[in-house]
């Protein structure tokens, strides 16, 4: 019998804010906003290099995906 499956909540923007003010180290921040803002993973945060990020574009490389495959994420200004 197949298991009903439940959407995630989506958080306000204050929630958002709360949580990233809340933490008070700056690399943790850093990650926390670039996951809710691009919505990429932990482990595909983590393994972002500095390469990656291409601010004239405004999009990131991901490479360490779940899949086989790599894709672009755009950042929001």
């Amino acid at each position: 019998m197949k298991r009903e499956r439940n959407l995630p909540a989506v958080l306000s923007r204050d929630e958002i804010n709360a949580i990233i003010d809340a933490t008070p180290n700056l690399k943790h921040k850093a990650i926390i906003a670039t996951m809710y803002s691009s919505g990429l993973r932990v482990s595909e945060v983590v393994h972002l290099h500095y390469d990656d990020i291409s601010r004239t574009n405004m999009t990131i490389h991901v490479r360490e995906t779940k899949g086989p495959s790599c894709f672009l994420s755009c950042v929001p200004s």
